[in-house]
C-alpha cells in the first residue's frame, strides 16, 4: 500500500492473505474473524484484488465468506490434505471450492479472465 501512496505501484495491486492452522501458528486462523483480522488493513479507495491461501488449515470452511467479500482463493492438498474428504485429489478440492463458490453467486475465473484480473500480459 505504501508503494501505491508513493506512486510506484498502479492498481490494482495484488495481496495474498496467508491464514494458518493445526500445528502451524504463524498466521490468523482460517476462520472468518482471521480473514477479518486481514481485510481490516486493506483500503476500501484502492483497486486491489486479493487471495487467501491457509497452510495447515481447511479453507473451504471459510470459503463461502471469501467468496461473499470479493476474494479469491488458493487452495489445494499441498497445503493441507482435505482428509475430512477422504483421500481428495486436488481436482476434488477445486471442484468443492467451486460448488461453494457456486452457490453464494460466484463462477470461477477462466484463464483469461484470470490474467485480466491480475493485468498479466501473456504475449
Amino acid at each position: 500500500i505504501a508503494l501505491m501512496d508513493a506512486g510506484m505501484v498502479e492498481g490494482p495491486a495484488y495481496f495474498l492473505l496467508h491464514l494458518t492452522g493445526g500445528r502451524f501458528i504463524t498466521g490468523h486462523p482460517p476462520t472468518e474473524a482471521g480473514l477479518m483480522a486481514h481485510l481490516a488493513f486493506l483500503p476500501d479507495d484502492r483497486p486491489i484484488e486479493w487471495t487467501v491461501n491457509c497452510l495447515g488449515g481447511n479453507l473451504l470452511n471459510i470459503a463461502p465468506a471469501i467468496c461473499r467479500l470479493g476474494g479469491h482463493m488458493a487452495i489445494g492438498i499441498g497445503d493441507y490434505p482435505y482428509r475430512e474428504l477422504g483421500t481428495p485429489t486436488n481436482a476434488d478440492v477445486i471442484s468443492r471450492a467451486v460448488e461453494i463458490a457456486q452457490r453464494v453467486g460466484r463462477e470461477p475465473a477462466t484463464p483469461a479472465e484470470a490474467r485480466a484480473i491480475l493485468r498479466l500480459d501473456c504475449k
